[in-house]
């Protein structure tokens, strides 16, 4: 825990906040903080400071002074859609899609993704909430994604996926180098068929918001490859080896971090 996290509704008016649960035992026993210490913290969704200890004991119980010096972390600019994998495989995911920074996350049906899981405890909110929270504190950002679960694939993809991938131009058309148009939504889908890897998708310096598809272990079936490519979706295939969801999670959020990092072909020759 990198960064101990505060709901702003646990910061009374004189900047205090009491902690009891798992925040405090790490406070206590791994941090071993002692009254006068300081602990790096931030709100949910706002700025980041230090807790001044103000007293502490072995209960857990801990009080803070918040003092607040550093401003929330950006919003990230990627959407995940991902297919539910199996409970124990989602919670890790869950981490470190939060940790590697999404702004929301979708988690869908598919055709090849067993129904039970949908009754597992991982996906109940307290524990999909939880989950993030690890991967937001691991991280050290503030921001906590938006996650909400679907039962049905097809409505999903007809309503909310639609609104929010908005009018997509061809499938099959790039971005260019150095099209850093704000209003643009990048729509790939990760399908080890596709053949065309992501750089050929998304420009080196994009500035361009992205939506991400992950499917189950055993990928999307035909039928849904066909839909979301319908709404604007490029098939992206992101290595030359077969991973598992978790690894994919994190190999496509990496590979776009990168692409937004390096400039741009016009920036290339500023620089030549």
């Amino acid at each position: 825990m990198n960064l101990i996290l505060l709901e702003p509704h646990e910061i009374d008016g004189r900047g205090r906040v009491v902690l009891i649960d798992r925040r405090a035992r790490h406070i206590c026993n791994v941090l071993r903080a002692r009254p006068g210490d300081g602990v790096r913290i931030g709100a949910i969704r706002g700025p980041r400071g230090t807790g001044e200890i103000i007293d502490i004991n072995s209960s857990p119980r801990v009080e803070m002074q918040v003092h607040w010096n550093r401003s929330p972390s950006p919003v990230p600019q990627i959407d995940l859609v991902l297919a539910v994998p199996r409970p124990k495989v989602l919670a890790r995911t869950l981490r470190a899609a939060a940790c590697l920074g999404v702004r929301r996350i979708d988690l869908v049906n598919a055709w090849r993704v067993d129904k039970n899981y949908f009754s597992s405890h991982e996906l109940k909110p307290t524990s999909l909430r939880d989950n993030l929270l690890r991967g937001c504190e691991q991280a050290e950002t503030t921001w906590l994604p938006d996650i909400d679960v679907h039962r049905l694939f097809t409505p999903f993809a007809q309503g909310p996926l639609n609104a929010s991938v908005g009018p997509q131009r061809r499938s099959d058309e790039a971005e260019r180098p150095g099209d850093r148009t704000s209003d643009r939504v990048r729509f790939v889908v990760a399908h080890p068929p596709a053949g065309r890897t992501i750089e050929t998708v998304i420009a080196p310096g994009t500035s361009a918001s992205i939506v991400a598809a992950i499917g189950p272990e055993r990928g999307w079936i035909d039928g849904e490859i066909k839909a979301l490519v319908q709404l604007g979706a490029v098939p992206v295939t992101l290595s030359a080896h077969v991973l598992s969801v978790e690894t994919v999670v994190a190999s496509l959020l990496s590979q776009v971090e990168l692409l937004r990092r390096l400039p741009t072909s016009s920036d290339y020759l500023l620089d030549s």
